[in-house]
């Protein structure tokens, strides 16, 4: 049945009227949201600035000498210093520059302008345009945050010796502790978070600054990427790094180090934790350097029996004297990062026979337990 004009008409004209009520309402919902929303739009953080102070470095460095709490009392200070800047405003300034206030999280945006003073060789941060509300805000925060500080300033406090409970649960709980957390989780060997600080701690804030950097350019959880971190903290010095690193790659630290790298990890360590990374090292294929020192880190009964490499053409006695007639059968304590197969050439004796003697399903086994190991 075919539709008369006048209904085309009163179908066409409700549509019309239909399109525009739901573009009033959707005007309306966008008006309100936009309208009760704190937050900008814009993902582009403004550029900063980079100028000379127009301050005097002594007034500069003052305000640097001031502690937090004398600076907290001067966020309240509204005289006229130049250049449109209240004595507030460098108040703030040097909370953030010199004591690392978190004013992100004061203020609950990222957005902010900033221009950076320079003076002398130092550098401070300020911040134009701030209201009286913000301000408001920033007094608020640091009333009720227990710890207003950056997970930087965080960092200081428990490098400087600070270890509440509350102060190292806050760092834990940090993105950058958490990214460095996950990447030695997936190592499958239990890291205690204490191991974890000391690691961070003893490398500095920087170091972990640039590995957070580089996860957010790409999320790499690798073991790889944990090899790499922590052949660089041991290049800074730290003694967590080169024990880590025997305890998550132990095969890799033997067979993938360079000898200088091997020499620095023999430096860094000592005790029973290197006493079998040792003696591997000095009955390796490795320079005379590198095996000297770790022969000379062994026990004397051990080190005893290394000659140096003999010259070409050469030849002698793997032992300075015959060794003693060992016992039909003896325990091994299996020590971390070692293997089935690094025993098994350690004592001479198969693979297949260690398993069969100590009943073991696969060749998985664990530090800390007892391994028969009978005559080769």
């Amino acid at each position: 049945m075919q539709k008369s004009p006048k209904t085309k008409r009163w179908i066409l004209q409700t549509l019309i009227l239909s399109g525009i009520l739901n573009a009033l309402l959707l005007g309306l919902f966008l008006y309100f949201f936009i309208y009760d929303t704190p937050f900008s739009f814009s993902f582009l953080p403004e550029k900063e600035q980079i100028q000379s102070a127009p301050l005097s470095v002594q007034s500069l460095s003052q305000l640097q000498s001031l502690s937090f709490e004398e600076l907290e009392k001067h966020l309240e200070d509204f005289r006229m210093i130049r250049d449109g800047y209240h004595a507030r405003d460098l108040a703030l300034a040097s909370l953030v520059s010199f004591h690392h206030f978190d004013i992100e999280r004061a203020l609950g945006r990222g957005r902010l302008v900033r221009r950076k003073w320079l003076f002398g060789e130092q550098a401070m941060v300020v911040f134009p345009g701030l209201t009286d509300e913000d301000f408001q805000l920033v007094r608020k925060f640091i009333r009720q945050e227990r710890y207003p500080f950056t997970t930087c300033g965080i960092f200081e406090k428990i490098k400087g010796g600070e270890a509440e409970p509350a102060l190292l649960s806050y760092f834990f709980h940090s993105p950058q502790f958490v990214q460095l957390e996950i990447l030695f989780s997936r190592a499958q060997v239990p890291i205690q978070r204490k191991k974890l600080l000391d690691l961070v701690v003893e490398g500095g804030w920087e170091r972990l600054d640039r590995y957070y950097a580089m996860q957010e350019r790409g999320a790499n959880f690798s073991a790889e990427r944990r090899r790499a971190l922590l052949c660089d903290y041991m290049g800074g010095g730290s003694v967590a790094a080169a024990s880590l690193l025997l305890v998550t790659d132990f095969q890799f630290a033997v067979q993938n180090l360079e000898d200088s790298q091997v020499s620095q990890l023999l430096d860094l360590l000592d005790g029973e934790e290197i006493g079998t990374y040792c003696q591997i090292i000095a009955l390796s294929p490795r320079s005379d350097e590198v095996r000297k020192k770790a022969s000379g880190r062994c026990s004397p009964e051990v080190s005893a029996k290394f000659y140096n490499r003999p010259a070409e053409g050469e030849l002698r006695p793997v032992f300075r004297e015959r060794p003693p007639v060992s016992t039909p059968t003896h325990t091994h304590v299996i020590q971390p990062g070692e293997s089935l197969w690094m025993i098994s050439k350690r004592y001479q004796v198969p693979v297949e026979v260690l398993m069969r003697v100590n009943h073991l399903p696969s060749t998985q086994i664990q530090s800390g337990k007892l391994l028969t190991i009978p005559p080769p």
